[in-house]
């Protein structure tokens, strides 16, 4: 699929069909926490480019860790439903608007730093969240491998 005027390429772990509804299903070894708040905040935007493309209704990870299946829709898949999640539509335009929104800044000059608090800006959010239907993402400082850039790791001698 396209979005932000990008074409974007991936392929989907698993699609299953259950009960005539198609649903995707992403593998991960661990992070229960993590795919359940992106499902339950509609930042799960891989996966809803898969489910665009897919024509799929919706969307799931199968934790091996745990052994775990967290899934956007009860009705495709029983177990492990994660109630409050936002339709995988919703999702993947949220992203499409936010990616474009990001493009025309860039054309403009523009680069954001999204995790520093400017003084007359707001605060980087702790969540992902759809905002005025963008998806606005939490800084990524618990998975980055370039912290020494950013200040949260430094070395004082």
């Amino acid at each position: 699929p396209r979005a932000g005027g990008f074409v974007l390429e991936g392929r989907a772990d698993m699609l299953v069909r259950a009960g005539g509804a198609l649903t995707v299903v992403d593998f991960k070894r661990s992070g229960n926490n993590h795919f359940r708040e992106a499902l339950e905040t509609g930042s799960a935007y891989q996966l809803a480019a898969y489910a665009h493309l897919a024509g799929a209704a919706g969307i799931a990870y199968y934790v091996f860790a745990s052994r775990s299946l967290l899934s956007s829709v009860d009705a495709t898949l029983q177990h492990g439903a994660v109630h409050g999640s936002v339709d995988t539509s919703a999702m993947f335009r949220a992203f499409d608007r936010a990616l474009a929104q990001r493009r025309e800044e860039l054309r403009a000059g523009l680069v954001r730093a999204t995790g520093v608090t400017v003084d007359d800006g707001p605060s980087p959010p702790k969540k992902a969240a759809i905002v005025d239907d963008r998806l606005v993402l939490a800084p990524p400082c618990g998975f980055c491998k370039f912290t020494r850039l950013c200040g949260v790791e430094v070395s004082h001698g």
